[in-house]
């Protein structure tokens, strides 16, 4: 089973990245991390390059047949394991979904918060792959 899920961007909560696999931090922040300390320090903070560049960023780092696997959409899915934010001064959050998100996702006023625990990922940068990820995609960035 994929494990899914989503990443908003501080300032433009109403658009989110869904991913529909690979979603668990391993599977995520070794593209963000180095995308997001790339991206303002040649950028600045920009919510809407930001994301499009990500999209693009994620897209770089699959198989280039892939045609499914990400979508842009404007509401929460109420089947995530995981949330990311990105916030304005570069920290990326990593939420974890509880049980009680499917239900909550599709009422109105939903708050993402009240259905997650913060999760500080331990250790995934020890993962060989997930280094070698991460410095692949800072290179990339590079050029």
């Amino acid at each position: 089973m994929s494990t899914r899920a989503q990443i908003v961007v501080e300032g433009l909560e109403e658009v989110k990245l869904y991913k529909h696999s690979d979603g668990y931090p391993i599977g995520v922040l070794p593209v963000v991390e180095p995308f997001v300390k790339g991206f303002l320090k040649r950028r600045g903070w920009d919510p809407e390059y930001l994301l499009a560049r990500l999209v693009m960023a994620f897209g770089r780092s699959d198989d280039p047949g892939e045609v499914l696997g990400y979508g842009l959409m404007p509401y929460w899915a109420p089947d995530l394991d995981y949330w990311y934010r990105i916030r304005e001064d570069g920290v990326i959050e990593c939420w974890r979904t509880r049980e009680s998100w499917w239900d909550a996702s599709l009422e109105e006023g939903f708050r993402p918060e009240k259905h997650s625990k913060r999760v500080t990922p331990k250790d995934w940068r020890e993962v060989p792959w997930a280094r070698r990820l991460g410095e692949a995609v800072e290179a990339m960035l590079a050029r």
